[in-house]
């Protein structure tokens, strides 16, 4: 495990996208993740067209509030949509 662990590793600081795949116990599904710092927008076309959609960013509080980025879930309640109530 070890050395797939270093490969992706490798891989995300060369700037080149890896997939990590989730426990079949669990979901099964597979997220395809780059390193923002080398994100091109035939990367962001690719995650949008072929991988989901859903295009995540981990930052820090500080930033996201300098931006003024919400949080998904409020952001989806805030929308009245009712399929969401459970979140």
């Amino acid at each position: 495990m070890d050395n797939e662990f270093d490969s992706l590793l490798a891989a995300l600081r060369e700037g080149r996208p890896a997939v990590i795949l989730d426990d079949l116990e669990r979901e099964g599904e597979a997220d395809l993740v780059l390193h923002a710092q080398f994100a091109t927008p035939a990367d962001i076309r690719l995650l949008r067209q072929e991988a989901g959609g859903l295009i995540c960013l981990a930052t820090s509080g500080e930033v996201a509030e300098r931006l003024g980025l919400g949080f998904a879930v409020d952001l989806l309640h805030a929308s009245g949509n009712p399929v969401l109530s459970a979140l």
